[in-house]
C-alpha cells in the first residue's frame, strides 16, 4: 500500500538555513582571521578568546537559520579539542569538533549557492536547487574534499531534490553516500545521520524497489536505535511511527498469517506512540482496526472446525483486547466484537458464559437498541439462541418476541430475517405445547415465505406449518403442507426435509388411515438408510414402526419381517439393557404368538428377565444410557406397559389357575418390580422441565402410570392424588392418550367409591374412543377393524359393569348407547361398504370389488390346504390387502361406509309404547370373570336401567338339557327382570353370547308356560331394528330348496356343465368347508321330508300367484344358489342338512377372524356327498357345500324372509359382534328376516311347522304371527305328540317385528 502523504512525517532536517548569504560583520572577520592565524600557529589557547568573541558577534548579528553561523564556533570547539579538552569542544560543536574547521573566507561562493538553492527548494523549484547543489558540490569538492562531512551535506541536500523530482534512484544514492560518510566519521551517532536514514527509509517506502519494505524498514530501525541512543524523544516517536506504518502497509498487501504477522509487528511499535497528534491516532485506529479484524477473521476460521474452537474462542476474545486499545474506539463496534466473542462462547458450548455475556450486553443496549437495531438484533439472536440450547424456552420465547418487534420497529417485516424469527417462535411454542401460538407464528412465516425467493427454506416453513396444523387437529391442512413438501423435494435435493416429511406423514395417518401410514413409513425406508444408516437408532425406530403399522393393519407375516430386520440390527448396535431392545423383543413375542409360541414364549421370557431386574430402573442405569429426561421418561413408560401386558399374559394362562405357587410367585415379583418403579417414576415426575417438547404429556402420562400402580399396590391416597394430577396435566390434542388417562382416572375413582368425580372423565372417554373407532374403521380393512373393536371392549366392560353398580342415569345411558353402538357394528360396515360399491356407478371400482372378493375367497381356500407354496401365499395376501385399502380409498369418494352409528336410547324410547320394554342383553367382564347384564328401557322410565343377571360359570353349571324343561335358566336369565316386565305385554330383545344360541324366549317361566306363552316376544339383532324402515313384501319372487339329491353321478355333472356354459361362471366364488363332524363324512341322507315340505310350499304359494321356482333332486345344486345373487328374490326357503363345527385354537392373524369362522357353517346342497366323502371334485364344478362366508357374498338385498329349515342354521362363533354362522352370512347377503334353527330337528316335524306357516303368512298373518301361530298348530298336533320343546323350539325367528 502506497503510503499517504498525511500520514509521513516528511521532514527535511538537514536542509542548510533559508536565507542568503551576507558577509559577516567587519569586526567579526577581523577577530576570525586573527583567530585562524593563531590557531595555525598551534597557539590555540590565545585563539580561543578570539574565536568566542567572533561567535557571539555572529550569533547576534545572525539568527540560527543562517548557514554561516557556525564557523566561528567550529574553530572554538576545534582549538579545545587540540588542547585536549575534547568534552568542551563537544559541547561546542558536537559534529565537526573532530574534523579540521573550514575557512570561511574559502566558502563564502559555495555558501551563497548553498542559500540560493535552499530558497528555490522552499519555492519547490526542485531542479534549479539541485543545479544550485551541484555547483556548490563542485566547489566544496575542491575545497573541501570529496569526503569531507560538509560536502556530504551538499549531497545529502541533492539527494532530497531527486527524491521530489522521483528520481528515487539517485536520491538513494545521495541518501547513501551520506550515510557513509556519517557512519565513518561519527559511526552514525549524530543528527545528520538521523535524517538521512529517515529520508533512505521514506524513498525505500514510497517505491516499489525490490524488498522495499524491508530496506526501509531497516533505515528506520537504524533511525530507531539511533534516536534511542540519543535520547531523542522526536525521532523516536517518529521511528515508531516510521515502523509502524510499514509493517502496517506490508500486511496489506499480504494474506493469511502473514498478514497478521505484520500487523502484530506493528502493533509491537504503535503502541509505543508518546504523541497524541492527529497522525499517531489516526495510525494507531488503523492497526488497532485491522488487527482486531484479523483477529476476528481468524476466529471465523478457527469456528469452522469443532475441534479449534478454543481458538476461534481466543483469537476473538483478542480482537476484543485489541479493538480496546484504539484510541477512539467505537463502542458501537465494540459492542459487535463482544457480540462475536458471544457466538464463539456459543459454538464452544460455553452457553452459560455466553449468557452472562449476552445479559450484560443487553443492559448496556437498551438505551441505544434504535441506534444499533443490527448490533441489537445480533444479541437477541444469540440470546434466543442460548437460552434455547439450555431449554430455558420461556427466555427463548421472551427474546425471540423482542427480535420480532425490533425487525417490526426498523421496518423489516418481509425479509428472511424476520422470516427466521417467526419460525423459531412457532418452533419454541411448539416445543412448549403452546400449539395455538405455534400455528399463528407458522402461518405468519409462511405469508412470507415466497418459494421463488427462499427455495432452500420454503419446504422446511412448510413442514414447521404441517407440525402445527396437525397439532391443532387440522389433519387436512396438515396434509396438504406435508403433500407440498413430497411434491417439491425430492431425496437426492434434501433428503433431511424429504424423509421428516414422511415421518410427519405418518403421524398424521397414524389416526385416520393406517395404510396411508404405512406407505409413507415405507417410502423412508431407503432414503433414511442413506442419511442415517441402518445402524442408526432413527433407523431401527422406522423399523419398528413399520412393524407395527402392518401389524395394526393385520398383516402379521410382514410385520414379522420388519420386526425380526430390526432385531438383526439392535443385535449388532443396542445395548441388551436398552428399552429400543426391549421394545424390538416384546414385538416379536406378540407377533410370534401367532406363529411359533415357543418363541413367543422365549422373547418375553427375555423381556421379564431384564425389566425385573433391579438394577435397570435405577439411577445409575438412566445415567449410563445418557439419555435426556423426556426419553427416559417415555421409555420408563412403555417399559411399565410392557411388565404388565406380560404379565397379564402369563397370568393369564389356563395353567395358571392349577398353579398358585407360581401365581404367588408371579404377584411378588410383579410388586417388587412396581415398587421400584414407583420411586424411580416419582422421581422423574418431578424433574420434567415445565416447558420442554411435550412436558405436559409426558408428566401427565407418567402421572396416570403412577395412579394405576398404587392402585395395583392398594395405595388408595397416592392412587387418587396422582389420578388428578393426570387429569390436570394432560393435553386434549393426542385424543388416545387423553382417553386412556381420563379412562384409568374414572375407573380409579369408580373403585373407591368416588361416583360423582368419575362420571365426567368417563364420558369424554367413551365419546373419543367412539369417535376414534369410526374414524378408524373408515380406513382400514376387517381383519384391523376386528382387532379395533376388541380393543374397545375394556371401555365396554367398566361403563357396564359402573352403571350396573351404581344405577347412575348417566351410565345407563351410556350402557344402552354402548350396545346399539357395537352390536352389529362389523356386520353393519361390511354392508354398508358393499352397497357404497355398487351404489356408486363406478364400473372399474364395482370390478376392483368383485376381484377382491374373489381373491379373498382363493387366498382363503389356499390357507387351507395342508401343502402351500408360502412365497405364492403371502404374495396373494398381500395383492388382497393392497386391492382393499384401494377399494377403501377410492369408495370415499361416493361417501361413507360408516354411517348409522349415532342411534341412541333416546331414538328407541321415542318409538316404545307403554305396554313395550326393549332389553339389550350384554356381557361384561368384571373382576376377570365373564358377566351377563341386561339394559332395560321402557316408556314409563326417563332412563334406561341395568340388571346384572348372572356369570357364564352359572350358565354353565346348567345341562343344556335342563334349558327348555326346567326353569333354571329362566331363574338366571328372567326372573331377575320380572319387576320390570310387569304389565308388559311386548318384549323386545337383542341377546348376547350364549344367549345367542339358546331360545330364551321359550324357556319355561313357571312350570306351566314359557317366557314367550306370557309375553310377546320380538328376537332381534339390535334393539336398533325398531326404528329401521321393513320391506314387507313377500310376493315378488319366492326360491325353494328342498328334497335335494345328495349323490351325484357323472351324468349329473355333465348336465351341470352344459347349465353353467349358458351361465356366468362363479367357480371362483368358492370356500373350503370345514366340517369336523365324523359322522357327515360318512355320507348324508336324502331328506323325504323336505321334499313333501318344499312340494307343499310350492303348491300354496302357486294358488296364491306368487312366482316360485323349485330347486329339487340334482337341481337344488351350489351354482344355482349363488347365481341367485342380485335377482329380486323376496322370499328363501331351504330345507336341507346344515353344520356348524366350532372354532377352535389358534387362528391365522393374516385372516379375519369372521373369514374363518365363516367357513366352519353352512348347508349342503345338491352333490354335496362327494365332498362329504373325499371324492376329488373337478375344477369346474361346486362342491356343493354353501359356506356361510360363501352365503355372504351374495347380493340378496331384496330378501324380505330367509327359511332355513336345516339343522343347526342358527349357530355360529360368538363373538362381541354377534353370532359368526348362517346368520351372520344371510344378513351379510342383504336379508332381513331370518327363521333358524338352533339344533337338529325332526323332519316330519319340521315339515309340518312350515306347511303350517306358509299357510298362514299366505292367507295374510304377518311373518311373526304366521310362525307363532304354526307353533301352536305344531304342538297341538295329534293331541301334542310335537309338543315337548325339542321339536318346536329349536327355530327362532330373528329380525321379525312384523
Amino acid at each position: 500500500m502506497a503510503m499517504k502523504a498525511s500520514y509521513i512525517i516528511y521532514i527535511l532536517f538537514i536542509l542548510l538555513p533559508n536565507v542568503v548569504t551576507m558577509a559577516q560583520s567587519v569586526e567579526s572577520d577581523e577577530l576570525f582571521s586573527k583567530g585562524v592565524h593563531l590557531y595555525n600557529m598551534k597557539k590555540y589557547k590565545e585563539a580561543i578568546p578570539i574565536f568566542q568573541e567572533s561567535d557571539r558577534l555572529d550569533k547576534i548579528e545572525m539568527d540560527s537559520t543562517h548557514n554561516r553561523r557556525d564557523y566561528s564556533a567550529m574553530w572554538l570547539a576545534s582549538c579545545h579539542y587540540q588542547l585536549g579538552d575534547e568534552k568542551q569542544a563537544q559541547k561546542i560543536s558536537p559534529y565537526y569538533y573532530k574534523l579540521s574547521p573550514i575557512d570561511r573566507r574559502l566558502t563564502i561562493q559555495s555558501d551563497s549557492l548553498s542559500a540560493l538553492a535552499d530558497k528555490a527548494f522552499e519555492h519547490q523549484d526542485y531542479t534549479k536547487a539541485l543545479k544550485l547543489y551541484k555547483q556548490c558540490d563542485a566547489i566544496e569538492a575542491t575545497i573541501l574534499g570529496k569526503n569531507h562531512i560538509w560536502r556530504m551535506t551538499t549531497i545529502a541536500n541533492e539527494g532530497y531534490c531527486y527524491s521530489q523530482l522521483s528520481d528515487s534512484t539517485n536520491a538513494i544514492k545521495c541518501f547513501e553516500a551520506h550515510q557513509a560518510a556519517c557512519q565513518q566519521l561519527y559511526n552514525l551517532e549524530c543528527d545528520a545521520a538521523m535524517n538521512t536514514l529517515f529520508a533512505l527509509g521514506h524513498e525505500y517506502y514510497n517505491h516499489q524497489f525490490e524488498n522495499h519494505y524491508p530496506k526501509a524498514l531497516n533505515a528506520y530501525f537504524q533511525a530507531y536505535e539511533l534516536a534511542k541512543n540519543l535520547n531523542d524523544s522526536i525521532n523516536y516517536n517518529s521511528s515508531l511511527y516510521c515502523i509502524s506504518l510499514c509493517y502496517f502497509s506490508q500486511s496489506q498487501e499480504n494474506n493469511g498469517d502473514e498478514q497478521g504477522k505484520y500487523l502484530e509487528n506493528a502493533e509491537v511499535f504503535v503502541r509505543e506512540l508518546r504523541n497524541d497528534n492527529e497522525e499517531d491516532r489516526y495510525l494507531k485506529n488503523l492497526i488497532y482496526d485491522n488487527l482486531a479484524n484479523f483477529y476476528n477473521k481468524k476466529s471465523e476460521e478457527y469456528l469452522q472446525d469443532s475441534i479449534t474452537l478454543q481458538q476461534a474462542l481466543d483469537y476473538s476474545q483478542k480482537a476484543l483486547e485489541t479493538y480496546q486499545k484504539k484510541p477512539d474506539a467505537d463502542q458501537g463496534v465494540k459492542r459487535l466484537l463482544e457480540i462475536y466473542k458471544m457466538d464463539c462462547l456459543i459454538r464452544s458450548n460455553k452457553i452459560q458464559e455466553a449468557i452472562e455475556l449476552g445479559e450484560d450486553l443487553y443492559a448496556a443496549f437498551l438505551p441505544i437498541r434504535q441506534q444499533e437495531s443490527e448490533n441489537y438484533q445480533t444479541l437477541l439472536q444469540n440470546l434466543s439462541y442460548s437460552y434455547k440450547v439450555l431449554g430455558n424456552e420461556e427466555k427463548n420465547i421472551f427474546y425471540l418476541n423482542l427480535l420480532s418487534t425490533s425487525y417490526t420497529q426498523s421496518n423489516q417485516t418481509q425479509n428472511e430475517k424476520i422470516l427466521d424469527v417467526f419460525y423459531e417462535l412457532s418452533q419454541a411454542y411448539y416445543r412448549t405445547s403452546q400449539y395455538k401460538e405455534a400455528l399463528h407464528y407458522a402461518k405468519t412465516a409462511k405469508k412470507i415465505c415466497n418459494r421463488e425467493i427462499y427455495p432452500e427454506k420454503y419446504p422446511y416453513i412448510l413442514f414447521n406449518l404441517a407440525q402445527a396444523y396437525l397439532e391443532n387437529e387440522q389433519t387436512n391442512n396438515s396434509l396438504a403442507c406435508i403433500n407440498e413438501i413430497l411434491s417439491i423435494t425430492q431425496p437426492d435435493v434434501d433428503i433431511y426435509i424429504y424423509i421428516h416429511a414422511l415421518r410427519l406423514k405418518t403421524s398424521a395417518y397414524n389416526y385416520i388411515d393406517s395404510s396411508q401410514a404405512l406407505d409413507a413409513c415405507l417410502q423412508c425406508i431407503k432414503p433414511a438408510k442413506k442419511l442415517y444408516g441402518e445402524h442408526s437408532s432413527f433407523y431401527r425406530a422406522l423399523l419398528y414402526d413399520i412393524a407395527n403399522l402392518y401389524y395394526n393393519l393385520g398383516d402379521a407375516f410382514s410385520a414379522l419381517q420388519y420386526a425380526e430386520e430390526e432385531m438383526r440390527l439392535n443385535q449388532q448396535y443396542a445395548d441388551t439393557l436398552d428399552i429400543i431392545y426391549l421394545r424390538n423383543q416384546t414385538t416379536l413375542a406378540n407377533l410370534y404368538s401367532h406363529y411359533d409360541l415357543g418363541k413367543s414364549a422365549a422373547y418375553f421370557t427375555s423381556v421379564v428377565r431384564k425389566i425385573t431386574h433391579n438394577e435397570f430402573l435405577t439411577e445409575q442405569h438412566w445415567t449410563y444410557l445418557q439419555w435426556p429426561m423426556e426419553k427416559r421418561i417415555s421409555e420408563l413408560l412403555f417399559l411399565i406397559q410392557v411388565f404388565n401386558n406380560i404379565f397379564d399374559t402369563i397370568t393369564s394362562l389356563p395353567d395358571m389357575e392349577n398353579n398358585p405357587e407360581y401365581r404367588t410367585q408371579m404377584d411378588s415379583t410383579r410388586n417388587e418390580f412396581l415398587r421400584l418403579w414407583n420411586k424411580s417414576a416419582r422421581n422423574f415426575e418431578a424433574n420434567i422441565p415445565k416447558t420442554t417438547s411435550n412436558s405436559h404429556t409426558l408428566r401427565a402420562s407418567i402421572c396416570n402410570s403412577l395412579a394405576t400402580t398404587y392402585y395395583t399396590l392398594s395405595m388408595k391416597d397416592e392412587a387418587l392424588d396422582y389420578a388428578t394430577k393426570a387429569m390436570v396435566y394432560v393435553p386434549r390434542k393426542n385424543k388416545e392418550t387423553y382417553s386412556s388417562i381420563l379412562s384409568d382416572a374414572a375407573f380409579i375413582y369408580y373403585k373407591y367409591g368416588l361416583y360423582d368425580k368419575m362420571i365426567t372423565p368417563l364420558k369424554i372417554s367413551h365419546n373419543i374412543d367412539k369417535s376414534m373407532l369410526v374414524n378408524t374403521f373408515r380406513n382400514v380393512p376387517k381383519s384391523v377393524r376386528e382387532r379395533y373393536l376388541a380393543m374397545m371392549q375394556s371401555s365396554y366392560n367398566f361403563i357396564i359393569e359402573a352403571a350396573e353398580h351404581t344405577q347412575m342415569k348417566e351410565l345407563c345411558s351410556m350402557a344402552y348407547d354402548v350396545n346399539l353402538f357395537l352390536k352389529g357394528l362389523m356386520l353393519n360396515t361390511d354392508i354398508e361398504f358393499e352397497k357404497l360399491i355398487y351404489e356408486s356407478g363406478n364400473d372399474s371400482l364395482q370390478t376392483a370389488y368383485n376381484k377382491w372378493r374373489d381373491l379373498s375367497l382363493f387366498n382363503d381356500r389356499l390357507s387351507k390346504q395342508d401343502t402351500q407354496d408360502s412365497l405364492f401365499s403371502d404374495s396373494l395376501m398381500h395383492l388382497e390387502q393392497e386391492l382393499e385399502y384401494r377399494l377403501i380409498r377410492e369408495s370415499k369418494k361416493y361417501g361413507s361406509y360408516v354411517k348409522g352409528y349415532s342411534t341412541t336410547w333416546k331414538e328407541i324410547w321415542k318409538g316404545l309404547k307403554k305396554d313395550d320394554i326393549a332389553i339389550e342383553f350384554c356381557t361384561y367382564y368384571s373382576n376377570n370373570t365373564e358377566e351377563y347384564a341386561a339394559v332395560l328401557l321402557e316408556k314409563k322410565s326417563k332412563y334406561p336401567t341395568v340388571v346384572r343377571l348372572f356369570s357364564q360359570k352359572q350358565l354353565s353349571t346348567i345341562p343344556t338339557t335342563d334349558y327348555y324343561n326346567t326353569t333354571a335358566l329362566s331363574n338366571l336369565i328372567w326372573k331377575p327382570l320380572h319387576h320390570y316386565l310387569a304389565e308388559k305385554k311386548n318384549v323386545y330383545f337383542s341377546p348376547s353370547g350364549e344367549l345367542n344360541n339358546i331360545a330364551i324366549e321359550y324357556i319355561p317361566l313357571t312350570d306351566k308356560k314359557t317366557f314367550a306363552e306370557y309375553y310377546n316376544t320380538y328376537r332381534l339383532s339390535s334393539t336398533r331394528e325398531l326404528i329401521k324402515n321393513k320391506r314387507e313384501d313377500i310376493r315378488t319372487k319366492a326360491v325353494l330348496y328342498g328334497g335335494l339329491e345328495y349323490e351325484r353321478g357323472q351324468g349329473d355333472i355333465e348336465a351341470m356343465r352344459k347349465e353353467l356354459q349358458s351361465a356366468e361362471s362363479l367357480i371362483a366364488f368358492r370356500d373350503v368347508p370345514e366340517i369336523d363332524s365324523l359322522v357327515l363324512r360318512k355320507g348324508i341322507s336324502f331328506l323325504e321330508g323336505t321334499e313333501r315340505e318344499v312340494q307343499t310350499i310350492d303348491t300354496l304359494l302357486r294358488n296364491k300367484q306368487i312366482p316360485v321356482a323349485l330347486m329339487s333332486g340334482m337341481a337344488g345344486t351350489e351354482e344355482s344358489f349363488k347365481q341367485l345373487s342380485g335377482q329380486s328374490i323376496t322370499l328363501l326357503h331351504v330345507a336341507t342338512h346344515g353344520f356348524y363345527s366350532p372354532l377352535t385354537g389358534h387362528y391365522t392373524a393374516q385372516r379375519s377372524f369372521e373369514e374363518q369362522a365363516l367357513s366352519r357353517s353352512g348347508l349342503f346342497l345338491s352333490g354335496a356327498a362327494a365332498s362329504l366323502n373325499m371324492k376329488k371334485i373337478p375344477e369346474d364344478i361346486e362342491d356343493g357345500i354353501l359356506t356361510a362366508k360363501e352365503l355372504s357374498k351374495l347380493d340378496l338385498s331384496n330378501l324380505n324372509l330367509a327359511i332355513l329349515s336345516a339343522c343347526q342354521t342358527g349357530l355360529g362363533e360368538i363373538v362381541g359382534d354377534g353370532v359368526f354362522g348362517l346368520q351372520r352370512g344371510f344378513k351379510k347377503a342383504g336379508a332381513q328376516t331370518l327363521l333358524m334353527s338352533l339344533w337338529k330337528v325332526d323332519d316330519t316335524a319340521t315339515q309340518l311347522l312350515m306347511a303350517e306357516f306358509y299357510k298362514n303368512l299366505v292367507s295374510g298373518q304377518n311373518k311373526r304371527a304366521a310362525f307363532l301361530n304354526a307353533q301352536k298348530y305344531l304342538r297341538s298336533y295329534q293331541n301334542g305328540i310335537y309338543d315337548k320343546p325339542e321339536y318346536w323350539a329349536a327355530f327362532i325367528m330373528l329380525d321379525g317385528i312384523h
